[in-house]
């Protein structure tokens, strides 16, 4: 029942903006849910539908991040495996380098809730990327998306957090190539080992 609730206004994105920040403060990126957000905002939990596809998008937009990641992530896998490892990279590398990566830094090492809520968002994403690849629940995704995030998190600490040579060092070319590849390698192993559950073995 939705009655006494606040239909849809010029005003109500930036309601349901404010609401989600302070959800997303008090509970954490992975607790938060749309429905929580709707009843803070109090309007009807279809509104918040209405304004962002998902929860990751919802979260990006509240605290200012200008991309929507769910929608660059399905554009970078419907290509295919093939060549995917460095597909993602490349993305990853040109996120890092840009500005929306300086505040998500700065932000991070300002605040260390952000930082957990944003690690909430990466584990979203991989796991969203399984669904995309079409590799089954079980032991093999599961461990497949440790070995990814734990690729993923080591770039991101070592050549953007940390600095850490020889990491920094290397040209964009070279970073897509390198982590790229050990990405890929993350793939073709999933997607190898997955296919015994597909065959129905």
């Amino acid at each position: 029942m939705t009655r006494g609730r606040r239909r849809g206004s010029p005003a109500t994105r930036e309601q349901i903006l404010d609401a989600a920040r302070k959800v997303f403060n008090e509970r954490g990126f992975r607790a938060a849910s749309l429905r929580a957000v709707a009843r803070t905002a109090n309007v009807d939990p279809a509104l918040v539908h209405y304004y962002f596809d998902s929860k990751v998008e919802l979260y990006t937009q509240s605290v200012g991040i200008g991309i929507n990641p769910e929608r660059v992530l399905a554009e970078v896998i419907t290509p295919g495996r093939r060549g995917l490892g460095r597909r993602l990279m490349a993305f990853l590398t040109d996120l890092w380098e840009s500005e929306v990566a300086q505040f998500v830094v700065e932000s991070a090492r300002e605040n260390p809730a952000l930082a957990s809520q944003y690690a909430g968002v990466i584990v979203e994403q991989w796991r969203r990327a399984a669904d995309i690849l079409g590799f089954p629940p079980g032991i093999v995704r599961e461990e497949s998306m440790a070995q990814a995030i734990a690729v993923v998190a080591g770039v991101v600490t070592s050549r953007y957090l940390l600095e850490l040579e020889p990491a920094t060092s290397l040209t964009r070319e070279q970073a897509i190539r390198v982590y790229g590849d050990l990405l890929q390698g993350v793939i073709d192993d999933a997607e190898r080992d997955s296919e015994p559950t597909k065959g129905g073995r």
